[in-house]
Order: structure tokens, then sequence, then C-alpha cells
């Protein structure tokens, strides 16, 4: 299992690097936008820099500027430079996209992202991207079976892409998408914080503290034996 968090705000790293369950960060244009993240150069390399402190595993990042497509490929191909370990770069689906892959470095990992259609699961294989992002929230919300889509991107890139389930709503949607074989998602720190949500475990935890603090007191400095 992987799982991303969604996010250019690096506190957002930090948090769940700290819970031990997050394996790389991704982000886009709209996300620094929405997060009133500086998009900039310089901005950029330091959140490279912080992935690499927090021991995350990826840091993705958009290929931007595709009307110019060798100034797009020569940034990202600087960011690949600044940690070539981590470094995954997000292509679009589209005509400019895919022309802007032959300029990158042959070992830069690719997501090819904004996926929405199982054709585009056929072009990533070709490709053998490492990711396809499908945009899970917003097919269902267009009308369209999300859940057919996607599963079916998973069987056409098996062995071949991953499927790096995108733009997810609740941690109920990631569930369902697990039961069914996915295993790569990438998820808002909102939808995050909803797997922290279950009451009945704050309940028995608070029960095994206050279990634990009756014995420590019950025992108190006979043998010192909760003492460090």
């Amino acid at each position: 299992m992987r799982l991303y968090i969604d996010s250019a705000v690096t506190e957002d790293w930090e948090v769940w690097t700290r819970r031990n369950v997050l394996y790389g960060a991704t982000t886009n244009p709209l996300i620094f936008q929405k997060q009133n993240v500086d998009f900039n150069r310089r901005t950029v390399v330091r959140m490279i820099d912080k992935a690499k402190d927090l021991g995350l595993k990826a840091l993705q990042l958009q290929v931007h500027g595709l009307r110019q497509p060798k100034d797009a490929a020569k940034r990202m191909a600087r960011y690949f430079e600044r940690w070539p370990a981590g470094v995954v770069a997000k292509v679009p689906l589209t005509a400019e996209g895919l022309a802007v892959l032959p300029l990158l470095p042959k070992d830069l990992p690719i997501t090819l992202t904004a996926a929405y259609d199982t054709r585009q699961a056929v072009l990533a294989a070709a490709q053998q991207a490492r990711y396809i992002a499908p945009y899970y929230g917003r097919l269902k919300e267009s009308g369209q079976d999300a859940d057919a889509i996607v599963d079916a991107m998973l069987a056409v890139c098996r062995g071949k892409s991953r499927v790096l389930v995108a733009s997810l709503r609740s941690a109920e949607q990631v569930v369902a998408l697990a039961v069914r074989g996915h295993d790569t998602f990438t998820l808002s720190p909102q939808v995050f914080e909803a797997f922290m949500d279950v009451p009945q475990t704050q309940a028995a935890t608070a029960e095994f503290e206050a279990a634990a603090s009756m014995l420590e007191k019950a025992a108190g400095d006979k043998a010192g034996f909760f003492k460090s």
C-alpha cells in the first residue's frame, strides 16, 4: 500500500510522517493556489529538501508551461537533479503533455495525470509510466461510473504502471477501492484525518491509559517496576 498526501503544505507532511503511514506527497499548481503556497523555484527546492529530510520516498511535481516544452522539461530536470531518488514528474495526459516526455531525463519517473478514461491507461502502460492518476471524485461528480473506470485501469496497467487514485472525497471511498485491489492513493489532509475519527478506538485507548495509571499508582515504588 502506498499513501501519498495531496498537499503543498509541508506541515501536513510532517504530521503524517510522524504517524508513519506516508509514502510521499503529490502537488500540482491548483493545490499551490488553493493552499496559498508560493509557486516558484525557490519554494519547490525547499519542498524537495524537506521531503528528503522527512524521509519521504517520493515527491510528485507537475510539469507545467507545456507550450514551451523545452523550458518545461529543463525546469523539471533541475528538480530531478536535486533529488534523483525521489522526484516524480506529473505529466498531463494531453498531446502537449506527452510531447514533453522525450525531453525529460530518461530515468525520471513519470505520473500521467488527470486521467478520466480507460483508454488513457493503455497509453500509460505503453509508456511504462510509473503511475497513472485518475480523478475518482471528479469522475463520480460528473456522473460517470468512476468505479468501473478505475477498476478497468487497474486491469490494463497491472504489472506495468501503478494506478494512483486521486480526487478522493472520503475514507470510505478509499476503503472500498482497497477492497477491490487498489493499493495506491493520494489523499487530502482532510481525508487522512477521517481515518483517525473512530470514537470506539479513542474510548478503548482512554480505558487502557486509565488502567495503566491505576496499576502504576497501586504498585507505587515497591519494586520500581514501572520506573525507567
